[in-house]
């Protein structure tokens, strides 16, 4: 999200910046927006694995992605720049990191207590 602030003050977010030949002939036009969005997943991924600890510091880490979701969506809905396609798939992003979180703390802290093996 930081990214697409950052990159929106200093340079259009929809504006084509590479481009990829395909063998077929086609060309995919690669814009600002969709590399923030692909960043995005990228940290999705590395706070699905960090949400895999447990540990003094895992409720501070979901707190946190709560509050960037509540953030994201705030702007989303009242600050007319980031009333668009991508920022909204960043607060989506943002909101299945608050979602996932928890729920693979749980899942792995069971795991580790050996809560719920009978047998």
């Amino acid at each position: 999200m930081i990214a697409y602030v950052v990159m929106g003050w200093f340079s259009p977010i929809e504006a084509d910046i590479w481009h990829v030949p395909t063998m077929s002939g086609d060309v995919i036009y690669l814009r600002c927006a969709d590399i923030i969005l692909a960043l995005g997943f990228v940290c999705l991924m590395i706070e699905t694995a960090k949400a895999t600890r447990t540990g003094v510091t895992a409720p501070i880490d979901h707190g946190l992605s709560l509050i960037v979701f509540i953030a994201g969506l705030v702007m989303l809905l009242l600050v007319p720049h980031f009333g668009s396609r991508t920022w909204l798939l960043l607060v989506l992003l943002a909101f299945s990191d608050v979602v996932m979180g928890p729920v693979v703390s749980i899942v792995s802290a069971r795991r580790d207590f050996g809560i719920g093996n009978i047998g």
